[in-house]
């Protein structure tokens, strides 16, 4: 059905399949060997992360002459939600054919001597859990993530996470430190108070050693916005930020959904390094 909607695209296209995870990233990079430019990701915010990382590993030199477009069917669409992109495929490829553009940031993360980019949120701590999670409530669709956060509110054990930017640091037992790029998170959730993809900042969440009870009473408030209103949750705003935890413990990261695991990271950003198709701006 969606290769019989792409006939309705007014340029040509090829189509490319995956055949396990990452593989996004492989095809990404074959296609600009051969002089691709334009790309529709078809799939969730995990497929659009590794498109995303195929790009930027190539050449970050090229990625704002990269135009990217998103067909959302994945479980998880939250990237979309910050551009009203719609998830019926003809009204898609209406907004694809018209090429309309903005410049978005992504977040560079540097770990274990490793790179990795992500253009939504990275989540460290409980997020990270919740992610580890997810595969077993995955057949649950829609409802996994939240599932999965009820489930790991039983088993997260707070671990210390240090933190510093050039505006904040601290060094506590956390439940999360989230930085976001979009507004959208685990499908609906909105863990920071006022992010902008292209305002070249990261906007920080970083929920203290608050207890499971209080966690629990206030995870009302990880989907109105309003997490900031609690005494032990702290927001700002920086370019880059560095993480690490104790000698004796890792610490859990998800990345638009993937995980990573580490025990140093630095994060930075990247401003208007993504070019990506969206409804029109009034």
């Amino acid at each position: 059905m969606i290769r019989d909607s792409f006939k309705a695209l007014k340029n040509g296209f090829t189509v490319s399949i995956t055949s396990f995870c990452g593989h996004e990233e492989e095809l990404v990079q074959e296609a600009l060997k051969k002089g691709y430019h334009k790309f529709i990701s078809v799939g969730g915010d995990g497929t659009l992360h590794h498109v995303v990382n195929g790009i930027m590993k190539y050449g970050p030199e090229l990625s704002t002459k990269i135009k990217v477009g998103v067909i959302p069917i994945g479980t998880g669409n939250d990237w979309i939600k910050n551009y009203s992109i719609p998830t019926q495929i003809n009204e898609c490829i209406s907004i694809l054919n018209k090429e309309e553009t903005v410049f978005q940031d992504l977040g560079k993360i540097t770990m274990n001597n490793q790179v990795y980019y992500f253009s939504n949120l990275a989540g460290v701590g409980f997020d990270g859990h919740v992610v580890n999670q997810i595969n077993t409530f995955r057949k649950l669709g829609k409802l996994s993530y939240f599932i999965a956060s009820l489930w790991s509110l039983a088993t997260y054990k707070k671990k210390k996470i240090n933190y510093q930017s050039k505006e904040k640091s601290d060094s506590n037992n956390m439940y999360l430190l989230a930085i976001g790029l979009c507004r959208y998170c685990g499908n609906g959730m909105q863990l920071t108070h006022n992010p902008n993809p292209t305002d070249g900042l990261f906007d920080i969440t970083a929920v203290k050693d608050i207890s499971t009870l209080g966690f629990l009473w206030n995870i009302r408030k990880m989907f109105n916005q309003k997490l900031n209103e609690h005494s032990k949750v702290d927001t700002f705003k920086c370019s880059e930020i560095s993480i690490t935890c104790d000698k004796t413990s890792t610490l859990l990261m998800q990345a638009d959904g993937e995980l990573l695991s580490f025990d140093s990271a630095h994060i930075s950003i990247i401003p208007e390094a993504f070019q990506v198709v969206v409804p029109k701006i009034e």
